[in-house]
């Protein structure tokens, strides 16, 4: 049996079918580093697991914010603009962790589960009554 250290909670649906499925799948990805800190993984296990998460967070803001410009979502800058910070953030954790400059630890993990939480919760349910009322 595998811990998961954060589950899609109701809270962070948004009843958008696909952004639900990515975010589910970044909290995966966030579940797998988790564990890999836990047991000790190899750091190749680590940096797997966060370019993972990277690469799953890209997709899901592409997606995203293709989804709120269609929609004509009045406050798209600002989204675009946290999207840019959080890439930013977590693509330089991922270099620096890849060369070995930084190693992940359960206070970085806490920061990388803030900014998702935060996202979900906060950032993305401004949005869903705007794009739920486009449908």
């Amino acid at each position: 049996m595998t811990t998961d250290y954060l589950t899609l909670r109701e809270n962070f649906r948004t009843g958008i079918g696909p952004i639900d499925d990515q975010h589910r799948e970044m909290i995966e990805w966030y579940n797998d580093i988790e564990r890999a800190i836990a047991t000790d993984a190899p750091q190749r296990d680590r940096v797997t697991a966060l370019q993972g998460m990277v690469d799953a967070t890209r997709r899901h803001f592409r997606y995203e914010e293709n989804l709120l410009e269609v929609n004509g979502y009045p406050d798209l800058d600002r989204h675009r603009g946290e999207h840019a910070t959080l890439l930013k953030q977590i693509g330089d954790w991922n270099i620096r962790l890849a060369v070995g400059e930084l190693n992940l630890t359960r206070d970085t993990m806490r920061l990388v589960r803030e900014w998702l939480v935060d996202h979900m919760v906060g950032s993305d349910q401004q949005y869903v009554a705007h794009i739920l009322d486009v449908d």
